[in-house]
Order: C-alpha cells, then sequence, then structure tokens
C-alpha cells in the first residue's frame, strides 16, 4: 500500500467531511434548531477553507503533487462550496 502523502490526506478529510456538514445542515437538534449547529459548520467551513490552501502550498512546496491531488482537490472544493451555498 502506498503511503498518504499529507496534501492528500487533507484533501480526503475535506472530502469525508463533506457529508458531516450536509447532515449537520439538514437535521439539526433533537428539537428542530438548526442554529445550535450553525457554530460547528461554520468551524467545519473554516477547516475546510484552510486545509483547501494548506494542501496546495505543501504540495508544491514539498514537490509532492499527484494525481490524485490533482483530480480530488478541485473535487473537494466544488463540493464543500456547493453544501455551503
Amino acid at each position: 500500500m502506498v503511503p498518504l502523502k499529507l496534501p492528500n490526506f487533507l484533501t480526503l478529510l475535506r472530502i469525508l467531511a463533506v457529508p458531516v456538514v450536509v447532515v449537520a445542515l439538514l437535521d439539526g437538534t433533537p428539537h428542530g434548531d438548526t442554529l445550535a449547529l450553525a457554530p460547528i459548520v461554520f468551524a467545519l467551513a473554516a477547516l475546510a477553507a484552510l486545509t483547501h490552501g494548506l494542501d496546495g502550498y505543501v504540495a508544491r512546496s514539498r514537490d509532492s503533487i499527484t494525481t490524485f491531488g490533482k483530480l480530488r482537490d478541485p473535487l473537494a472544493a466544488s463540493w464543500m462550496g456547493k453544501v455551503k451555498t
């Protein structure tokens, strides 16, 4: 098995965060209060934005650009962008 490089790991985390954000936005709390989860959704969105910039920087600075990163990084950014709107 090929070891997962840091930029690809960050991209994978963003992809895995999409369903978490969707569920948090749609389900709310047991009492139906969706605003209670707003800080969590905001934190996940901010973390996704931070990792988006970080993984690109790390990949370029360490010369660890991969096909996975080239294909999945824009996909993860697009999915997270669609979820936040």
